[in-house]
């Protein structure tokens, strides 16, 4: 529960046993993953998506409920919520039963992400706005719903799930060459992830060293469903064997929540990963 004794303070280990963890985006790929393994630790989850078995998504396997039904079998402490994150109402109502359900939510998991097809000029501005509430809004909405608990209890994570497309260089190298029109990584998702690096900066520095950490992890390419499906139009071919797995990601996440509270502010990519050992070295 949310009111076990911290031992956090600077320099211990971050337990993760007990508490309530929010993940959205669970229904597939990390998020489902990450609940899998933190399951096994003896958390309460509370688990967001989309997705049911009553309205499965069109081109992706995975349901809140068959994950759900996953950690029960296993035994955990779950709660899922299904929440179409680019909708306020939504977002708030996971927000309210998240917290009436566990009395504090201890960390928040922000996963959830919007990539639309196309080029620049024929993406929508309906789907840029969908894009921007579901990676960025909703993890506004939901820190600053989880955030004041973490604070008064004197503990928490927070953890927004980015990527390495919200870096772009100031200038073309010598080497740049176009990409052709709609064959990268769609804008939207760079964009908004960039939103992510510095909101968790921007959070740092506003309340790190209350106990709270928040930190970002700028992931590179790794086999989720979505990137088997994307991975040929954007070019990568089917190079399955050469990236991460979602279990070696979702790993390396934990590993980032159970850090000290100090290990704070910090945009971490799997070659920081790679060098410290948490994650296995592969081409990515």
């Amino acid at each position: 529960m949310s009111d076990i004794g911290t031992s956090t303070s600077l320099g211990g280990e971050y337990s993760l046993a007990g508490r309530t963890i929010v993940i959205t985006g669970a229904t597939r790929g990390l998020g489902r993953e990450l609940a899998r393994q933190l399951a096994a630790q003896s958390t309460r989850l509370v688990i967001a998506g989309r997705s049911t078995a009553a309205h499965p998504h069109r081109h992706l396997p995975g349901t809140l409920d068959e994950v759900a039904d996953e950690l029960r079998a296993a035994g955990a402490d779950v709660l899922p919520v299904v929440a179409d994150l680019s909708q306020a109402d939504d977002v708030d109502r996971l927000a309210s039963e998240a917290l009436e359900w566990s009395g504090g939510v201890d960390v928040f998991v922000s996963n959830a992400s919007y990539t639309p097809a196309g080029s620049f000029l024929d993406v929508s501005m309906k789907k840029w706005a969908t894009g921007v509430n579901i990676t960025v809004f909703s993890m506004i909405s939901l820190v600053k719903a989880f955030l004041p608990g973490m604070l008064e209890r004197g503990h928490g994570r927070v953890l927004a799930i980015g990527s390495r497309v919200a870096v772009h260089g100031d200038a073309p190298s010598p080497e740049w060459k176009p990409t052709p029109r709609g064959g990268g990584v769609p804008l939207v998702y760079g964009t908004t992830k960039a939103a992510l690096e510095r909101l968790t900066t921007g959070l740092h520095d506003e309340f790190g060293g209350e106990g709270v950490a928040f930190n970002n992890l700028r992931a590179a390419s790794f086999s989720t469903e979505s990137w088997q499906m994307l991975s040929g139009s954007m070019g990568y071919g089917n190079a399955i064997d050469a990236v991460h797995t979602p279990a070696e990601v979702a790993a390396a996440v934990t590993w980032i929540l159970q850090r000290p509270s100090d290990y704070s502010g910090r945009i971490l990519g799997f070659d920081t990963l790679q060098d410290l050992g948490v994650m296995p070295r592969r081409w990515t």
